[in-house]
């Protein structure tokens, strides 16, 4: 697996491996730099893993409305994630940065982490058709070396496919 500094110039895409499960691969052209797999079935849990770490992504909190990320191999708690309205949350590192996760555009193709200043940091925009298998990943150049990149990527994709389960339960 390659990591998120050799694969910086590539098209990122994360692909999933199947239409009836949520197991995920981010390719940077044709090699693998992460994967999101679910570990269990109640709020569905993730392990996401890069050549640097691995994560897991799971609901805390009354009425499960948080998230938190732990490294896989001490259970520390990495970030905590708090949904808000419309599509909109924050994500609080431990040693306190924050960023806001926001839906880009009307249809709810389009999502993004912002810094505190509003800039894009890393962007998600859904492919179109059959259960959407792709979904395509931008970087913003000012993040490529920041070491929050990998859980950021990872948790926005758990987030991606958390709100197209949502959607597909409501119609």
């Amino acid at each position: 697996m390659q990591t998120f500094t050799e694969a910086r110039g590539a098209a990122w895409v994360w692909r999933r491996r199947s239409f009836w499960n949520d197991e995920a691969d981010l390719l940077a052209g044709e090699q693998p730099i992460a994967s999101l797999v679910p570990t269990g079935f109640w709020m569905t849990p993730r392990l996401g893993r890069t050549a640097n770490g691995a994560w897991r992504i799971r609901y805390e909190g009354l009425f499960a409305r948080d998230l938190t990320v732990r490294d896989a191999g001490t259970d520390a708690i990495v970030a905590r994630y708090r949904a808000g309205w419309w599509g909109r949350g924050t994500v609080t590192f431990e040693r306190g940065r924050t960023w806001q996760w926001r839906r880009v555009d009307v249809l709810g193709r389009q999502h993004e982490w912002q810094d505190g200043g509003g800039l894009s940091c890393v962007s998600f925009t859904r492919g179109r058709g059959l259960g959407g298998r792709t979904t395509d990943v931008r970087v913003g150049a000012h993040m490529v070396d920041d070491p929050a990149l990998e859980p950021l990527v990872l948790l926005g994709y758990d987030l991606i496919l958390r709100i197209a389960r949502q959607t597909a339960v409501a119609s």
